[in-house]
């Protein structure tokens, strides 16, 4: 007795699993029978019992066509009992998938692929393996949420600086200019941006994030085998002595300017994370604390072999901004393990700028140093729009495009001082009054690429 009331329980509990659409209606009889019929309560009729149709459904087969009378098979043997398909049989290589059941279909979908037992209802099961192997790996769906521990990626930006013209080297006295700060342009440098993440509650975590290691540098030069370049200090040949200029810098045969630029940038950040309903659409906040570093150099070299002459005269500024910044992301979910998302931060940041020039030439003895600092206010804003693709169940692909500016800061070129720095007998210098010059914006754009890590 104990026996038959568990094997009658079994059999109502299985009943109440998911059937594919495909088999609905197609239950063979006696599938699923207990005390009042086929998953029937007490009172409810059996609507398998051949008195509920006039004409069988389309899709019902008689389980006992070409028996003989009694259910019996001809020769009096007993029906064959009806084959049941293995919990896995026919999946290919996805025995187990995150559905709880075969490759894109639950064990009681038979395999068929319910909407309700995968994101793609069955249908890449007949798609090349190949092409399995390349889709997103969509373990949990679009519910599952973006989440990684380390993220690490490569940054290839591009510098765009709108920088004060100054022109530094005439070809002859008053003639046009043929070296200024509109032949300095940079190439594109790469970098990387490196972010570590704790989980300290619910959705939330605290994130430390760096990026950095992008050099910029470019350079021009002019020549002429004629000793007939002139410099910005002289007016171009018009003092001390016109047509002559400064001994280090005017009736020159190689005049050059060279810029480098690099920063880092670090970050603390409490970060929020939200769902949407139906989670197509998720996200977070942020708030936090950013540091970032722009540390920059300008070089103006001067040969004038006719008078056994030279000058370097170099600048250095240095911008360290500290303060407040909010933020956010917001991701999209294409199909599940495949995301694109913008991500923004903004901040007003106190910034402690400096500058410090040195001039060696060869009648300046010793080397003229000169320094000027200032703290101003300054604005940082980053935007980045991203792609995500999961690869697995720890690793994601990302990438993007990146966008970074910053204004209130101090430029080296923008920090050159057009007052001679030269003492000759025939001419008395205007005083030269280190200053510093913070209004410099700088905006850096380019693409990333890299990976999450979730353990």
């Amino acid at each position: 007795m104990k026996m038959r009331t568990a094997w009658i329980f079994a059999m109502l509990t299985a009943g109440l699993t998911c059937v594919a659409p495909s088999a609905q209606g197609q239950m063979p009889p006696g599938a699923g029978v207990g005390p009042y019929g086929p998953m029937m309560g007490p009172g409810m009729p059996n609507p398998y019992a051949p008195q509920m149709y006039a004409v069988a459904p389309q899709s019902y087969q008689d389980p006992n066509a070409g028996m003989a009378p009694g259910g019996m098979a001809p020769g009096g043997m007993a029906p064959s009992p009806m084959p049941m398909p293995l919990p896995n049989e026919g999946y290919g290589e996805y025995p187990n998938s995150e559905y709880g059941g075969p490759a894109y279909g639950c064990e009681s979908c038979g395999g068929y692929g319910c909407d309700t037992c995968g994101p793609f209802g069955g249908r890449l099961r007949s798609a090349p393996r190949i092409l399995r192997y390349l889709l997103p790996y969509d373990d949990g769906g679009c519910c599952a949420p973006h989440w990684f521990d380390l993220h690490v990626e490569y940054v290839n930006l591009r510098r765009d600086d709108d920088l004060n013209y100054i022109g530094f080297t005439s070809d002859t006295p008053l003639g046009p200019i043929v070296l200024s700060t509109d032949d300095l342009n940079f190439d594109t440098a790469g970098g990387f941006r490196a972010t570590v993440t704790r989980q300290i509650g619910v959705g939330s975590n605290l994130e430390f994030s760096y990026l950095g290691q992008s050099f910029f540098n470019s350079q021009a030069a002019v020549s002429s085998s004629s000793n007939s370049l002139f410099s910005v200090f002289s007016g171009y040949g018009s003092f001390p002595l016109a047509g002559q200029g400064f001994t280090e810098t005017d009736q020159a045969a190689y005049q050059s300017i060279s810029y480098g630029s690099n920063f880092d940038n670090l970050e603390l950040n409490f970060r929020q994370r939200w769902q949407g309903y139906g989670c197509k659409l998720q996200g977070s906040w942020l708030m936090g604390v950013r540091y970032f570093d722009l540390q920059e150099n300008f070089n103006y070299i001067s040969l004038a072999p006719i008078n056994s002459a030279q000058m370097d005269y170099r600048v250095d500024t240095s911008n360290r901004l500290t303060g407040f910044q909010i933020g956010g992301d917001i991701w999209a979910c294409l199909v599940p393990g495949l995301t694109v998302g913008t991500e923004g931060k903004v901040g007003i940041y106190g910034n402690k700028s400096s500058q410090f020039t040195t001039i060696a030439a060869t009648t300046i003895n010793p080397t003229l140093t000169e320094t000027a600092d200032d703290t101003d206010a300054a604005f940082l804003g980053e935007l980045g729009v991203m792609l995500n693709w999961r690869l697995n169940q720890s690793l994601t692909f990302r990438g993007g495009y990146q966008f970074l500016y910053v204004t209130d800061v101090a430029l080296a070129p923008e920090n050159f001082n057009s007052t001679p720095p030269f003492l000759v007998p025939a001419f008395t210098n205007p005083p030269r009054t280190p200053t510093i010059t913070t209004g410099g914006e700088v905006f850096y754009h380019g693409f990333t690429a890299g990976l999450e890590y979730m353990w």
